[in-house]
């Protein structure tokens, strides 16, 4: 091959490098622009997933509230049962120690 044909060689292939380039960029980018959407939809859904977390924490935390303050005014009743079942023995005692 002699200079000449070297050169259109070159110069022909040129463009198609100069395509090739742009092309493979421009796929490069498209590529990148769908992960970053990706990467902000995951980012949108831990923050959701995080709010969803500390919503249902907090609702426990009530639920434990409820719970303490049910077991306490059950106590209280139970008590209160035994001191009227007490008194009702008393007053029956009381009835048959009479007669």
């Amino acid at each position: 091959m002699d200079v000449a044909t070297t050169l259109l060689l070159l110069l022909g292939l040129l463009p198609g490098g100069a395509g090739g380039f742009a092309a493979g960029r421009r796929a490069g980018d498209i590529r990148l622009a769908a992960l970053a959407s990706e990467r902000d939809a995951a980012t949108r859904e831990r923050e959701l997933l995080r709010q969803s977390e500390q919503a249902a924490r907090e609702r426990a935390a009530l639920a434990e509230a409820d719970v303490a303050g049910m077991r306490t005014a059950l106590d209280y009743e139970r008590r209160s049962a035994t001191e009227r079942l007490n008194l009702v023995e008393q007053s029956q005692q009381r009835l048959c120690d009479s007669r």
